[in-house]
Parts: C-alpha cells; structure tokens; sequence
C-alpha cells in the first residue's frame, strides 16, 4: 500500500500507529511475537469500533517464553537457525539472516511497515530490502 495519489490525513495515521503500537505492549506482555507484520494483516473496526485496529494472523507467531521448574517464566534458548518467512520488505534484519527473532524484530517490522504507507512510491530509503518484492518458498 502507498499513499501516493491518495488523500492522506496525519491525524488518521498518528492514530494508527499509536493503536498498532499498543497491541504491541500487549502482544509483548502475553510472551509471544508475531514475526510476520504486514499491511494486510491489519483490519479497521465497524462503526462504533471504528476507532480499532485490529491485528490479523497469527499463523506464524511463536512464543519466546517458557516455563521454568520453578513454575516462573523465562526466556527460550535461541534457536541456531531459523528459516526465512514473510515478506522481504517487512521482515527483521534478524529474520533476513535467519537468526532468532524476539519483539523486538516486530517493533522493527512494524517500522517497515510506516515507510511503506509514508514513503512514495519509487523512493530510495537507506534500507537495502525496501521496495522489494515478496519471497516464494
């Protein structure tokens, strides 16, 4: 999705980001990560929900937490390598070399995702992957 040639409204896309950024806090505090953002994953409310965004997929979200002896929660031993999946432009710069990825890589994937809505079209970025097309296992 780009915004070129479209009526764009700042207040609209604040909103957006400030709510997706907040169904991260949640997603974070429940011990999982999403690994897979992307514009077509998000969906609007209807009428009174209007103001809600809602995140969708969650094929491929993994849990970075688990349960010690003790019965409390830690951190999961990272994997040696981890297959590449999603969308080239959207993904981590851990998932592009296939290391374990964690919240934080969904933070950044979502900071992708606003360069796709705010940058126009056929712009250069100082990011290598953006622009680029999807990957095709």
């Amino acid at each position: 999705m780009n915004v070129e040639n479209v009526c764009y409204h700042w207040e609209l896309d604040y909103r957006y980001r400030i709510n997706v950024l907040k169904q991260f806090n949640v997603y974070m505090m429940s011990d999982i990560y999403i690994e897979y953002l992307k514009p077509a994953n998000y969906a609007c409310g209807l009428k009174d929900k209007s103001h809600n965004i809602y995140l969708l997929d969650f094929g491929i979200a993994r849990m970075y937490k688990k349960r010690n002896i003790q019965g409390g929660m830690e951190i999961k031993t990272p994997r040696d390598t981890v297959l590449f999946k999603g969308t080239v432009r959207f993904a981590s710069i851990a998932c592009h070399r296939n290391i374990e990825m964690g919240p934080k890589d969904d933070c950044e994937s979502w900071f992708y995702l606003l360069l796709d809505l705010i940058v126009p079209k056929g712009k250069q970025t100082l990011i290598p992957f953006f622009g680029v097309g999807f990957i095709h296992f």
